[in-house]
């Protein structure tokens, strides 16, 4: 999925902008805005942005001199200026001559010609079914993507009707057979698609509300081909049906479970998830979305961690007949995951304080919107402080920057990582943190690439 990103310093405009990009139905993640310069080089170092809409109006002599170094380090983002700039010297067109920028007229022109093509060019039928291939793998892996960023992936890669279930297929051997036969099944039965997912695992892909019966009756087809077409010892597990393309790996874990029941049920049979467990919230719990949470957190990032804190209140919020003990007992256990996770980091587990994570007043939530408030204040405060230890760091490699800058020597930002040992984002960061500026423009014409 594209990343595109709105710089503006005319907030209304830019507002118009990202709005236009809605309704024009741009199948993509609009990041928020910038209103200049280094917010812009801020969010390109932290981000991954594909297509920057730059206003022509922050285009002057010094950020002109600044865009053949960016646009030299960001390769993979298409820098595009939308307007015509108010400035009228000839060196400011001169070095915009000399820079690989993409200029366009006006928005119009950026949506059509830019944003909108990227998406709709034309690729070989091969690559289409890589793409294919690889979307099915994120959206039954453990993905990061939300609801909507789920739905739009499926829907720009599939053309399928909610809700879905998955049959899982895993086999000891006699793969390639496997697959050749599950490949014929799938023109039969007009299955959605079937995925080679690791050595011996493969699924089944299963669309518009199918009922228990119709997917038990294609995984007993399945079974029947495999053993007319294959030598392979295998297992078939059967999930329930969701109606959420983000919850997708949860119906490959109930899959994946099934099939592994063997000692329950035997080999070379169709296993449905509910002969197991009908506890839902075994298999939809993002278990990897806690973990990123609390990676970033202890980084600092507190805009990651509220986003998978979302996700998890999301999936919480739709299991409704899950009890407030028992949303209080998983708030608690991210809580303890964290405390744990922080003692790793012992040189600044000391300087840190719980208060904000007290265990008893999350054990005493009345409702989920409490459990979400109180974890979440938590989070941010616990952010802060281990954000609080490195910034000592930062503070003492602005002092050394600011040594660099003074010897007036030319400072290469790909060799930052060897002169400083550190890397350029850090750099950066330093630099806006103590200065407001950005990399770009703090060594001014001394940072070249």
């Amino acid at each position: 999925m594209l990343n595109v990103l709105v710089v503006n310093k005319n907030a209304d405009e830019g507002n118009i902008w990202r709005d236009r990009l809605v309704k024009e139905g741009f199948r993509g993640t609009i990041l928020p805005e910038c209103v200049d310069f280094s917010d812009m080089v801020n969010v390109l170092m932290r981000e991954r942005v594909h297509i920057v809409l730059f206003s022509a109006t922050l285009i002057d002599n010094k950020t002109a001199s600044f865009l053949k170094p960016l646009i030299n380090y960001f390769l993979r983002t298409k820098i595009v200026i939308i307007g015509n700039s108010e400035a009228k010297d000839a060196s400011l067109f001169l070095l915009l001559k000399h820079t690989d920028v993409i200029r366009a007229k006006d928005f119009d022109s950026a949506l059509n010609d830019y944003c909108k093509q990227v998406q709709t060019a034309p690729a070989a039928k091969v690559d289409g079914e890589k793409s294919r291939e690889q979307a099915a793998k994120t959206l039954l892996g453990d993905h990061f993507l939300s609801q909507e960023a789920a739905a739009i992936l499926l829907g720009q890669t599939f053309k399928c009707t909610p809700g879905y279930a998955v049959i899982g297929i895993h086999t000891d051997s006699f793969y390639n057979e496997v697959h050749r036969a599950l490949a014929r099944e799938v023109l039969e039965r007009e299955l959605m698609c079937v995925l080679h997912y690791s050595l011996g695992e493969f699924y089944a892909i299963v669309d518009d509300s199918p009922p228990d019966q119709l997917t038990m009756k294609l995984a007993n087809s399945i079974r029947n081909r495999l053993f007319e077409e294959t030598d392979a010892m295998f297992s078939i597990g059967v999930s329930r049906m969701r109606d959420r393309a983000g919850e997708l790996y949860a119906c490959r874990k109930e899959a994946a479970r099934a099939c592994r029941a063997t000692h329950m049920f035997g080999y070379n049979s169709v296993i449905h998830i509910d002969y197991l467990s009908p506890n839902d919230i075994e298999y939809v719990y993002p278990k990897h979305k806690e973990q990123k949470l609390i990676e970033a957190t202890l980084d600092g990032d507190t805009g990651c961690a509220f986003r998978m804190l979302d996700d998890i209140f999301e999936i919480l919020k739709s299991s409704k007949e899950l009890k407030q003990e028992l949303i209080n007992r998983i708030a608690l256990s991210i809580t303890v995951s964290l405390n744990t996770a922080a003692t790793s980091r012992m040189f600044a587990f000391g300087k840190i304080k719980f208060d904000s994570l007290s265990l008893s007043k999350l054990l005493s939530a009345t409702s989920i919107g409490e459990a979400y408030d109180h974890l979440k204040k938590g989070i941010e405060n616990f952010a802060k402080e281990m954000d609080a230890v490195t910034e000592v760091s930062r503070d003492a490699l602005f002092y050394k920057l600011q040594d660099v800058k003074k010897a007036e020597k030319s400072i290469s930002i790909f060799n930052l990582s060897q002169t400083l040992a550190t890397t350029p984002t850090f750099v950066n960061t330093a630099i806006n943190r103590n200065s407001g500026e950005d990399i770009f423009s703090f060594f001014e014409n001394g940072c070249v690439v």
